[in-house]
């Protein structure tokens, strides 16, 4: 299992197909819908946040690979796959702010993805 990131009080994982959300105060867990199998979501190569906290009515979990952003809308039985022109750079950190997706690579550059 691979750790993506921890946000709104949340640890993410992946491992394979499987995405796993856990709450760090109860230990809940929330299980999103399976992912595509070759996502490279795995070891040096994925990285995930959420846009809000999971009780929020447009929350969504984002997960970034070196190509694709994974999208799952809480709530939903699917994920939206939107590709990434990042040049296969690994991403080192993502921010959500004002409906804007904002990533950093390991070369420090600062990308905006619609």
């Amino acid at each position: 299992m691979h750790y993506l990131g921890c946000s709104y009080g949340y640890l993410i994982f992946s491992y394979e197909e499987h995405c796993l959300l856990v709450d760090v105060h109860s230990g809940t867990k929330v299980k999103p819908p399976k992912l595509r199998s070759n996502n490279r979501l795995g070891y040096f190569g994925g990285i995930g946040i959420l846009t809000g906290p999971l009780s929020s009515p447009n929350s969504c979990l984002l997960l970034c690979s070196r190509t694709s952003m994974f999208e799952w809308q809480v709530g939903t039985n699917s994920w939206s796959e939107h590709p990434l022109t990042l040049k296969g750079e690994r991403i080192h950190q993502i921010v959500f702010f004002k409906g804007v997706t904002f990533v950093m690579d390991v070369l420090v550059r600062l990308h905006t993805i619609h």
